[in-house]
């Protein structure tokens, strides 16, 4: 099958009737061109089918650096010969984008390699447009076609578990093909977990929080703490504006409660501090572990707020107290 290279640079046409995003596209020099973004940086970007990796060019990384759209200390992964200098970005520095968006997809955490010398500022290869969806190309009328395989939110499956070690019941959720607890565990441990507040009612609401150790310890048999690819395959799934699908639809400050239409409920549990060992933010901020560590002193952890419609990632140190939810083996 013939190479195809789109440049992403054009006004896009999107429509749910089908469960498709059709992205009309302007064609210069064989080469199609429509929109994307990268951390809210709207750029151009090339989709190669004949290529595997993600690509960003060195000169483009420099500038998101400048506009603290990329952190030093956060997105990059050093590897080998390749690092972060002083003076910049080394070329073949694997970098993670946190955000990118096609058409009325929004793709989570990918990793990409960094290139001195790149006609775009970003290219894509099959591992990416795979995650988009099934696609094709309408080479008369210049449009890009994207089947959504996301279904519709009323069709996921709901059923229970009860946790053999204490008999606490829990409502469970199919989202795509993850099966995961519809409420915040809340086992007890005689080390590492906590009650919001220490107060026995906010466990009952919230689940308890845990930290890093105790949350990797945590779900019963069957279940286990999700990876950061488990977490980034779930984000990924459910499209644009994810905070607000995952958030219950009451018990958020500030009006800032979710549609919940995936049956997922995620709750303001808040969190503890290590640092002031205070608890902070109930009814604003729900924190989740992840069971891959970012550091030596951290993994990296989900939090939604009641201002923002996404769901965030960000390294935390393993001593913090959070919420866990448990996904199926």
């Amino acid at each position: 099958m013939k190479n195809v290279i789109i440049a992403f640079v054009l006004t896009f046409i999107t429509s749910f009737s089908f469960s498709q995003c059709v992205i009309s596209m302007e064609k210069k020099e064989g080469v199609y061109y429509a929109p994307c973004a990268v951390n809210g940086l709207k750029l151009n970007a090339i989709i190669d089918t004949n290529a595997i990796d993600v690509s960003v060019s060195l000169s483009e990384v420099d500038f998101m650096i400048k506009k603290n759209l990329v952190k030093k200390d956060a997105d990059f992964i050093v590897t080998g010969k390749y690092n972060v200098t002083k003076d910049g970005v080394a070329e073949g520095t694997r970098i993670i984008i946190r955000k990118l968006e096609i058409g009325d997809k929004t793709l989570y955490n990918i990793e990409a390699s960094i290139v001195d010398k790149l006609s775009a500022p970003l290219l894509l290869g099959q591992n990416a447009i795979k995650k988009l969806g099934t696609f094709s190309i309408n080479n008369t009328n210049s449009t890009l076609t994207i089947n959504n395989t996301t279904p519709p939110p009323n069709n996921q499956k709901g059923s229970t578990f009860t946790d053999p070690r204490d008999g606490k019941t829990y409502r469970t959720v199919e989202i795509g093909n993850q099966t995961w607890m519809a409420e915040n565990l809340n086992c007890y441990t005689t080390i590492g977990s906590w009650c919001y507040n220490n107060n026995i009612a906010n466990c009952d609401k919230y689940g308890r929080l845990y930290n890093e150790e105790a949350a990797k310890k945590s779900c019963p048999k069957g279940w286990h703490l999700p990876s950061d690819e488990e977490w980034n395959t779930f984000i990924n799934y459910l499209g644009g504006d994810e905070g607000i699908k995952l958030k219950s639809t009451s018990g958020w400050n500030s009006d800032g409660n979710g549609t919940d239409v995936f049956g997922f409920t995620a709750l303001p549990g808040g969190y503890r501090g290590f640092t002031d060992i205070h608890f902070n933010y109930i009814g604003d901020y729900g924190f989740w572990w992840s069971s891959t560590e970012s550091s030596t002193i951290g993994a990296w952890s989900r939090y939604i707020s009641n201002d923002h419609s996404e769901v965030y990632r960000i390294g935390s140190d393993n001593k913090n107290g959070f919420s866990v939810r448990c996904i199926r083996n």
